[in-house]
């Protein structure tokens, strides 16, 4: 019997070394010790225990080749005003990701910031945080709901299309999300189970042992990610559609109004059919949008994306804002919320 479990571990040491070998033969590699530089601990990322990060407080230069130093606030917002104003709650959140908080650009460049500027007797609070998904921004709102005594008359959810993919978190988004010991982090998330809207918490998934070693325990590992998380993506458009109508139910019980700024329509695995699938579904839903793609931001990145290749710099920014104020005017007049606009310089 001592013999047979020799012979048995052997062949199961020897199988796993094959497998090793023809790992690395075609192409595959331990798990490399990568850290998000964005959450390393000296950039604008900072740990959250519930929506998985936020804005750091302090001014953090860009990691884009041209970006400009951003600067945020000790309560998460990116500075979008010159003077921060003691005592009066916000007229406007402003809620979204990276498009949003204004990566690469400077503080008085943002379309939010330019908002302020077209309507001077409006707040504004810029939520806006890189990597954002809509669900996130759901939470951000929840938390920002139950700390006011004076809820926003007018709430901006800043929407691109990949934020229906981060919405439901699939393995191939969360690889690349990892915190500062190098651990991957699955940011809170949603799913939908017969039109119910399921939250599911951040989670930290450290590394099984060998796996900065070892191609075979690192693939292991994927793979049972990929099953415990399953088809994730099916439900892109149906979740992240839900976190919408959630959104618009929440702020509306609090006399307010939400606002879908749709920024960008690219960046997806289904392509546009995605995007247009789930603007036929907010119009259906009565949720009140709209469209401020700027058709030319990927045709023309040289004059419309930071360093040629980056995030939208200014000209975007400015353009996004136009489009947003003009709604603004259209829908809100004489409401307390839309004042007498100056031009957007």
């Amino acid at each position: 019997m001592r013999v047979t479990l020799i012979i048995s571990l052997v062949s199961l040491l020897l199988s796993l070394l094959v497998g090793e070998v023809y790992l690395r033969m075609v192409g595959f590699t331990p798990k490399a010790v990568w850290v998000n530089a964005n959450f390393d601990g000296s950039n604008w990322g900072m740990e959250d225990p519930v929506l998985g990060w936020v804005n750091r407080s302090g001014t953090f230069a860009s990691l884009e080749k041209g970006g400009a130093d951003m600067s945020f606030q000790p309560d998460h917002t990116r500075t979008s005003r010159p003077v921060a104003e003691a005592g009066r709650s916000a007229d406007v959140l402003v809620v979204g990701c990276s498009f949003t908080q204004g990566y690469s650009v400077s503080d008085a460049e943002t379309y939010a910031w330019r908002l302020g500027e077209r309507f001077p007797g409006l707040i504004i609070d810029n939520f806006g945080t890189g990597g954002y998904s809509t669900y996130q921004s759901l939470l951000r709102i929840r938390n920002e709901l139950q700390a006011r005594k004076d809820p926003p008359k007018l709430v901006i959810l800043g929407f691109i299309a990949h934020q229906m993919v981060r919405t439901v978190a699939p393995p191939d988004w969360v690889k690349y999300l990892t915190d500062r010991n190098g651990s991957m982090v699955i940011p809170p998330h949603a799913t939908v189970d017969g039109g119910r809207l399921v939250d599911h918490p951040l989670e930290t998934v450290e590394p099984w042992p060998f796996e900065h070693r070892s191609a075979l325990v690192t693939e292991l590992h994927a793979g049972v990610l990929r099953l415990r998380l399953g088809d994730r993506m099916a439900q892109r458009v149906s979740a992240t559609a839900a976190v919408i109508r959630s959104m618009r139910d929440l702020i509306e019980a609090r006399g307010g109004r939400l606002l879908v700024a749709l920024l960008d329509d690219a960046s997806l695995p289904g392509g546009k059919s995605d995007y247009d699938g789930l603007v036929a579904t907010l119009g259906a839903a009565k949720v009140a949008y709209v469209d401020c793609v700027d058709p030319d931001y990927d045709a023309n990145p040289s004059a419309l994306q930071v360093g040629g290749a980056g995030h939208p710099n200014g000209t975007v920014h400015r353009r996004w804002a136009d489009c947003i104020g003009r709604w603004v005017e259209a829908n809100l007049p004489g409401d307390g919320v839309a004042t007498p606009p100056r031009p957007v310089p």
